[in-house]
C-alpha cells in the first residue's frame, strides 16, 4: 500500500519542480532583458535587503550592472 503513496509523491515532486522550471525560464521571442522571475511575491528583495559587509557597491548592484 506504500507504494502508491510513494508513487504520489513522487508525481506531487515532478510536477512541482516542472511548474517552477517553467516559472523560472519562460518562453520569449528574444524581446526580455537578461534577468530572472525571482521568486513569487518576494522577487529579489531579499537579496536586495540582504546585508553587506564591505564598504565597496553591493553585490546586488554589481550583478546588475554586468548585466
Amino acid at each position: 500500500m506504500w507504494h502508491i503513496g510513494l508513487c504520489i509523491a513522487t508525481l506531487v515532486v515532478i510536477s512541482i519542480t516542472n511548474w517552477v522550471y517553467k516559472w523560472r525560464n519562460p518562453k520569449c521571442n528574444g524581446n526580455l532583458p537578461p534577468g530572472s522571475m525571482g521568486l513569487p511575491l518576494f522577487g529579489e528583495s531579499l537579496q536586495f535587503f540582504a546585508p553587506n559587509r564591505r564598504w565597496d557597491t553591493p553585490p546586488f548592484y554589481k550583478e546588475r550592472i554586468e548585466r
